[in-house]
């Protein structure tokens, strides 16, 4: 009988062993996916220019490390509207990868220039840029942003700086 029990302990150890990395999985997967939904909630945010509502993803000492002085929630927002002042901007998210506290993302922003925009009147130009970044998620909170995006592209299109040629102009041009 006690051989028997042993075996059946080991048995039993052995599926715990088995099952409890797929529980711990089944947790960090939950914990990702709420990761991955506050950068939807970022973005649905900004699309619905639901400033107070935005400000809740973030952490009070939240630092976008992308343009330096836009420092906590208010200082985004601030950001953020002077974007949505000139441009009648979305964005998408088209990947979002979350591992551990950080969340990478790549993103559409589609729009019209349609207002002055640091002292560029509108223009009525359409834009459709990409954008990826990193975020870091501490307690619940987006605590900082790094964030790459197609800025010359849309102030060449808003005539804030000249066109790069398409063919580079030979020696001696």
């Amino acid at each position: 009988m006690n051989a028997f029990y042993n075996m059946t302990l080991i048995a039993f150890a052995s599926g715990l062993l088995l099952l409890l990395p797929g529980c711990m999985d089944n947790k960090n997967s939950a914990q990702l996916e709420a990761n991955k939904a506050m950068m939807q909630a970022y973005a649905d945010g900004f699309n619905a220019r639901d400033w107070e509502e935005l400000k809740t993803l973030f952490a009070a000492d939240y630092d976008y490390v992308t343009t330096p002085g836009v420092e906590g929630p208010d200082g985004l927002v601030e950001y953020l509207k002077g974007l949505a002042d000139g441009f009648d901007a979305k964005f998408e998210l088209v990947d979002v990868v979350a591992e551990g506290n950080k969340v990478a993302f790549h993103g559409k922003a589609s729009g019209t220039h349609v207002r002055d925009f640091g002292g560029i009147p509108a223009t009525g130009k359409a834009f459709n840029l990409n954008a990826v970044g990193i975020v870091t998620i501490k307690e619940g909170k987006i605590a900082s942003e790094v964030e790459v995006f197609e800025e010359l592209q849309l102030m060449q299109l808003i005539g804030a700086m000249p066109e790069q040629p398409s063919e580079p102009a030979a020696a001696g041009e």
